[in-house]
């Protein structure tokens, strides 16, 4: 019981035991009190015992002092007369006291051993020298044994019995004291029950309570309340939310600064007792507190098994709503650093008796600390300390118009700008399925990089692009241009050579793009071509003459996009550049670069080759390519690796997520089949991003009625341009 007490309260309780021994013996006794061994007994068992030096419980080395202190005082006494009548008992008892003193050595000796056995013999010898030499068991057998000696009349010895019992055994002092209190706590629940709310049951790292609600007034979640841990201390704590469990109604709160008594005056209960108050019911000011500051977007805290790219984090409020792509603030060595939601799994804990309370662990990626100005994340390096705490950052609009962005984080106000000559020198990949809205983005895409002077060049097999595209490109010259080529080819469709390489219009197909090109890259009016392999009828010799006949085949897709991405590499080869000229756009790219277990002839693989080296060497003369596809697996990886910048959508098959998942991590990956419409997963150097993030897409319709791009006018009879020609 005396345990229980602070150190200060146990020397009062020993000053008031040590004055009513006194006492006894000044009006009963009569003893000399310096020489009254039953005073010394008494004085050493409430001192060594669970008052003041031994208030938990007895160790080895406390029963080496105790059987040394009753050692001292029994063995000089043998050989006295006055103890002739009982010197067996006094002997008895003195190497009983020796043996308590050799198991206490030993058990020390043992529980230092290498030797399990021997740890474990010592490990025994402890609990059993923490009885037989405890103050109480030691003193109590001297006390009465020195009664039976020195005190043979009856009413001393029943006296001096009593006094035992009733000071020593029953502590008084210790029972009135907490009779005191309990009193003072059924006074004070009286006084302040108004403000009682509930109890708390349980308590977890980092200072959050479970509240069972006892009164009919529930909290609001960001309202205080304060719960007392003792006499002296209490804890201001804020409400997260509320909930129920079975037929009871619980609150949750986290902790968020303590208080002594003399800072709430007017507001006190028992320990663990939840009481409703405001904040100007205390001395301190909580303004500066950080939760308290950031109340409304405070959402949790980080757990264990976080990392330096990811964090885990444990929800609080279980009506908050939070989606993939979300915002979190960590604060990370003082600095705000942004993560991104991109997963949650469900866990409960055990609150009361079998109840459970079931909550959320939320999975987040670093994204870094948003650089305003250059709107980018740069990266922070290490991890938040656990338990930091988690802010949701709230939904904003875009400060900025829609169009200076491609996008933004999902209910943010944070845009995500591209940049046009790292998307095209680097190359670009937009990936996803029919109807997941890359052809939209593709299209935004295009337009910037028509809007910043960079000519572009598509190969469509689709036809999407020309009805998309269609006030922007000049339709006179491309219809023009196609009939030039196709008259200039057909004259050799079926002539065989004696070389195989020269038969076909393969060749003359190479010469009139050639030319088709230089003339596109000469006229600055002129600055988006569409081209679909499928209306050129280009051929190549499949065999050897024979008879003055030979084999004559069509060339696949594959095998026109290589002619064409080799000639405009020549075109751009003169002269190395820093800068991007020309974007090459492949639309429907597993049909026009396949890998080689997805072609349909055997010449794409070469062609798919060819394709590639010509790309792969662009950089250097200012080609790049946009890459487009439904069909991730059936792309070949040596373009695909030469992407710079990814912009993932909706993807299902599992090649596709796996190879996305070598660029934007398995987390990201898997959430690739559940993307919303409009919704991507983008990397790279054209955002900026050195983490991957999950992007809300601009909506296609007002992205193009806000988007002003001065633009070729192909209206005027003598061709020529107006004053809005930017290029």
């Amino acid at each position: 019981m005396s345990s229980e007490f602070k150190l200060n309260t146990r020397i009062w309780f020993f000053a008031v035991y040590i004055v009513t021994i006194l006492g006894i013996n000044y009006f009963f006794i009569h003893d000399d009190i310096t020489t009254s061994l039953w005073f010394w007994a008494a004085f050493l068992a409430l001192l060594l015992g669970d008052l003041l030096l031994q208030p938990f419980f007895t160790s080895p080395q406390d029963a080496i002092g105790n059987s040394v202190a009753a050692l001292s005082t029994t063995i000089p006494l043998i050989s006295e007369s006055v103890v002739q009548n009982n010197r067996d008992w006094w002997i008895f008892y003195s190497l009983g006291m020796g043996t308590v003193l050799f198991l206490s050595v030993l058990s020390i000796a043992l529980g230092r051993s290498e030797k399990p056995n021997n740890r474990r013999i010592g490990e025994s010898l402890t609990k059993t020298v923490a009885i037989l030499g405890s103050p109480n068991f030691v003193f109590t057998l001297l006390y009465f044994l020195i009664i039976a000696t020195f005190y043979s009349q009856v009413d001393k010895a029943l006296l001096l019995t009593f006094l035992w019992v009733a000071l020593v055994l029953g502590k008084p002092v210790e029972t009135i004291s907490n009779l005191i209190k309990r009193f003072q706590n059924i006074w004070q629940v009286r006084k302040t029950q108004v403000h009682i709310v509930g109890e708390v049951i349980s308590r977890r790292e980092p200072n959050i309570l479970n509240i069972r609600i006892s009164s009919r007034n529930i909290p609001t979640p960001e309202s205080i309340i304060l719960v007392p841990l003792d006499e002296e201390v209490a804890q201001i704590c804020l409400v997260l939310d509320s909930y129920r469990l079975s037929s009871e109604r619980w609150i949750r709160a986290v902790s968020i600064h303590d208080i002594g008594r003399k800072d709430s005056p007017k507001l006190w209960a028992p320990e663990n007792i939840a009481m409703k108050c405001t904040e100007n019911m205390f001395s301190t000011t909580l303004s500066e507190n950080p939760i308290y500051k950031s109340k409304k977007s405070f959402i949790g805290s980080v757990v264990e098994k976080s990392d330096v790219s990811h964090v885990e984090i444990e929800l609080y409020r279980d009506t908050c709503e939070i989606v993939e792509g979300q915002l979190l603030s960590i604060e990370i060595r003082s600095r705000p650093v942004l993560y991104q939601v991109f997963n949650a799994v469900t866990e409960s804990e055990a609150l009361r008796d079998s109840n459970r309370h079931g909550f959320m662990r939320i999975h987040a990626r670093k994204l870094g600390e948003w650089v305003g100005k250059e709107h980018r994340f740069e990266q922070v390096p290490w991890t938040p300390n656990i338990h930091a705490p988690v802010y949701l950052v709230p939904e904003a609009q875009i400060e900025e118009s829609i169009t200076n962005y491609v996008g933004c984080i999902p209910k943010t106000k944070y845009g995500i700008k591209v940049n046009t000559k790292e998307l095209v020198t680097h190359n670009t990949a937009i990936l996803g399925v029919l109807g997941s809205g890359k052809t939209s983005l593709a299209v935004e895409l295009i337009l910037r990089i028509l809007a910043d002077g960079i000519k572009v060049w598509i190969i469509d097999i689709t036809g999407e692009y020309q009805k998309a595209l269609s006030e922007f490109i000049d339709i006179d010259k491309q219809n023009q241009s196609d009939q030039e080529i196709k008259q200039y080819i057909l004259g050799d469709r079926d002539i065989p050579k004696d070389n195989m390489a020269d038969g076909g219009n393969q060749k003359k197909f190479a010469e009139i793009m050639r030319t088709h090109i230089n003339t596109f890259m000469g006229d600055q009016n002129w600055c988006i071509r569409i081209i679909n392999p499928y209306q050129y009828d280009v051929t190549e010799q499949t065999s050897k003459i024979y008879a003055k006949q030979a084999g004559i085949g069509e060339m696949s897709a594959a095998q026109i996009t290589r002619i064409i991405s080799e000639q405009l590499l020549e075109h751009l080869k003169p002269n190395m550049v820093n800068q991007a000229k020309l974007c090459l756009v492949l639309e429907e790219a597993h049909s026009l670069i396949p890998e080689w277990s997805s072609v349909a002839y055997e010449g794409d693989k070469s062609a798919s080759n060819g394709t590639a080296k010509a790309i792969m060497q662009g950089r250097k003369y200012g080609l790049g390519t946009l890459l487009v596809t439904q069909r991730t697996a059936n792309v070949t990886k040596s373009i695909l690796n030469q992407c710079n910048t990814i912009f993932g959508l909706q993807v299902f098959d599992a090649t596709g997520m796996e190879f996305l998942g070598n660029y934007i991590g398995d987390d990201y990956a898997a959430l690739l089949s559940t993307l919303p419409f409009r919704h991507c997963i983008a990397y790279g150097r054209g955002i900026a991003a050195k983490s991957p993030m999950i992007i809300e897409l601009n909506d296609r319709d007002i992205f193009r009625n806000n988007f002003e791009i001065q633009r070729r006018c192909f209206d005027d009879d003598e061709g020529s341009a107006s004053d809005e020609i930017p290029f």
